[in-house]
């Protein structure tokens, strides 16, 4: 009977090695995840970070290309408003030549 008892004794301690093994490897295992996700948490608010400051310059440039651009049309406009008060036939015959070319471009002659 004390073999038994030893053998049950010593099953239950392996058991109960096995067990403290299993929550030692799994809590060691949960630390490792813990720490891959927050760096890989890190590297993503880098890349949010990153993209939101690219957006920013890009919408900043965009906005100020598209004032260059509005003033140099207002420019050209203000010009040609200026020919055609100086020179209102040119103009007129200008915008004739330009009609009658556009109408042959266009026609469905064959």
């Amino acid at each position: 009977m004390a073999t038994t008892a030893k053998s049950t004794n010593t099953s239950e301690n392996t058991e109960t090695l096995n067990t403290a093994n299993q929550a030692v490897i799994t809590e060691a295992a949960t630390a490792a995840a813990h720490k891959a996700i927050e760096a890989m948490a890190e590297k993503a608010r880098a890349a949010e970070t990153a993209t939101r400051q690219g957006a920013h310059h890009s919408s900043e440039a965009l906005a100020q290309k598209k004032a260059e651009l509005q003033a140099q049309a207002n420019h050209l406009a203000e010009n040609a408003q200026g020919f055609v008060h100086k020179h209102p036939f040119a103009s007129a015959g200008i915008a004739f030549a330009a009609g009658a070319l556009l109408a042959s471009c266009f026609s469905k002659r064959s």
